[in-house]
C-alpha cells in the first residue's frame, strides 16, 4: 500500500513534459513518476509499451535464429552432405548481426 508521498514543484513546461512521457507510457502522471524516479535510484531501465513490444520481437527473432542454427548444427552432424551452404551460413550470420544493433538502439546507447 503506497502511504508515502513527496511533492514535487517544477514549471508549467516541465509538468507538460512529464505529461506527455506518461502518456506516452500509457501511465497516470504520478505512476509515471513514481516508476521514472524508482528507475533512477536502481539503474532499471524504463521502456515504453511500444519499445517492449519492440523487445519482444528481437527476442523472437533471437529465438527463431537459434532454433534454425540448432537444426542446422542437426543436419550437418547428420548428413554432412546435406548440411546448409555457405549462403545459409551468411543469412543466419547477417540475422545475428542485425540483433544487437537493435538491442542498442532500443536501450539508446551506441554500439
Amino acid at each position: 500500500m503506497l502511504t508515502s508521498k513527496i511533492e514535487v514543484r517544477t514549471d508549467a513546461a516541465t509538468k507538460a513534459a512529464f505529461q506527455a512521457a506518461a502518456d506516452e507510457h500509457r501511465l497516470p502522471l504520478s505512476s509515471w513518476v513514481r516508476e521514472t524516479l524508482s528507475a533512477a535510484a536502481t539503474g532499471r531501465p524504463v521502456f515504453t509499451p511500444d519499445e517492449i513490444e519492440v523487445l519482444r520481437s528481437v527476442v523472437a527473432q533471437v529465438r527463431r535464429v537459434g532454433i534454425n542454427l540448432n537444426q542446422a548444427v542437426k543436419l550437418f552432424r547428420a548428413r554432412a552432405a546435406d548440411a546448409p551452404n555457405a549462403d545459409d551460413w551468411q543469412k543466419l550470420e547477417a540475422e545475428l548481426a542485425a540483433v544487437p544493433a537493435e538491442v542498442y538502439r532500443l536501450l539508446g546507447v551506441t554500439s
